[in-house]
């Protein structure tokens, strides 16, 4: 007769675990080792990173369906962040991202960048452009004063 003996490590949803030899932090809920269901990642400024924390939910250890993301900026009035959905760690779907200056986009999100139907606000001109965008680039729409 052949048993076979599998060795699960039980961790607790309340403490913070470090991930990718310190890079990462994590708190919350696990499925096969990785972080799976709601939970909050910190994400260490490190190779190029900026740091950040995100709460949300997580499929097979990455950001996927709904979260928000708050990152560090220095020099900047207010918090930049994300809201929104996600898919495999990146901005994926409908979100908005406020900018530390007041300026935001609310819309499409694909992949990370500005794509789909969306609206860019900028706090520096008062000016508001809403039309589609492809890859963070405006292709057509309307411009407008103000807040839209």
């Amino acid at each position: 007769m052949n048993y076979i003996i599998q060795y699960f490590e039980v961790k607790s949803n309340n403490k913070w675990y470090e991930l990718d030899n310190g890079a990462v932090k994590y708190m919350g809920h696990w499925l096969n080792g990785k972080p799976h269901g709601k939970g909050s990642m910190e994400f260490m400024p490190v190779l190029g990173r900026s740091h950040s924390i995100y709460v949300g939910d997580f499929v097979d250890g990455l950001p996927n369906g709904y979260g928000i993301q708050m990152y560090d900026q220095d020099g900047e009035e207010n918090v930049p962040h994300y809201q929104g959905e996600f898919k495999d760690g990146k901005h994926h779907g409908k979100g908005e991202y406020h900018f530390g200056t007041g300026s935001y986009y609310k819309g499409e999100f694909f992949k990370g960048k500005y794509h789909g139907n969306g609206k860019k606000y900028f706090h520096d001109t008062n000016k508001t452009y809403i039309g589609v965008y492809f890859q963070d680039k405006w292709l057509r729409g309307d411009i407008y004063n103000g807040h839209k």
